[in-house]
């Protein structure tokens, strides 16, 4: 059985150095771009890229589809198979256009790894990252010891990051333009000596109900 094309082999390190060099992907986009194509590879027995058609894109997708996670035994995610395919699709309109295959692959043919419409959208679709409850975030906070002095920095750190702390929400959300008249002739290091006087004085009181 077939486990290496010396033909692949070479035109894959002159794509991996072109995404590497002139894309300027990183190092585990260019592995995960690898390993896109050596499961495209290992699927259609290492045949020469040259030997590329469409028909092997649309086997290749169902048999995809098929496959299973080894972490979770169930099938690949729709996110998955969009990015693995999707990586393919590049690679093989990058190389319809290299000398030695541009006579030999079409480059409407790398569009038949595409999903469907419905698969992309749940692919693609943006998930809402739940955030903690102020109940669980005094749960933690109370639970958490305060015998040393990076204790007590640790439980402050955690108090800031609530959701609630109001310095927190007007740093981000506040540009000076929409601040009062007195806060924005205001010097940047004097706000900022302020903006930390006033922390320490929030953390203080936000920990008071905590003990």
């Amino acid at each position: 059985m077939t486990t290496h094309n010396a033909s692949n082999e070479r035109i894959k390190r002159k794509y991996f150095a072109y995404l590497k060099e002139a894309m300027r992907h990183s190092e585990p986009t260019v592995d995960a771009v690898a390993k896109a194509l050596n499961r495209f590879e290992v699927y259609n027995k290492h045949r020469d890229f040259k030997a590329f058609h469409f028909e092997q894109a649309v086997a290749f997708k169902k048999h995809l589809a098929e496959q299973k996670a080894k972490l979770t035994g169930e099938k690949l995610s729709k996110a998955t198979l969009h990015a693995t395919l999707n990586q393919l699709k590049q690679f093989f309109q990058w190389l319809s256009r290299e000398t030695g295959y541009k006579s030999r692959i079409q480059y409407s043919d790398a569009e038949y790894f595409n999903l469907s419409e419905k698969d992309t959208r749940i692919a693609t679709a943006k998930r809402e990252q739940r955030s903690p409850t102020m109940a669980q975030i005094k749960r933690v906070i109370t639970a958490m010891p305060t015998n040393t002095e990076i204790e007590r920095r640790n439980r402050a750190l955690i108090a800031l990051r609530s959701p609630v702390c109001p310095l927190r929400c007007r740093s981000r959300f506040t540009p000076s333009h929409l601040m009062a008249p007195h806060e924005a002739a205001t010097p940047s290091s004097a706000r900022r000596s302020q903006a930390a006087r006033a922390v320490v004085a929030w953390t203080c009181r936000a920990l008071s109900q905590f003990r």
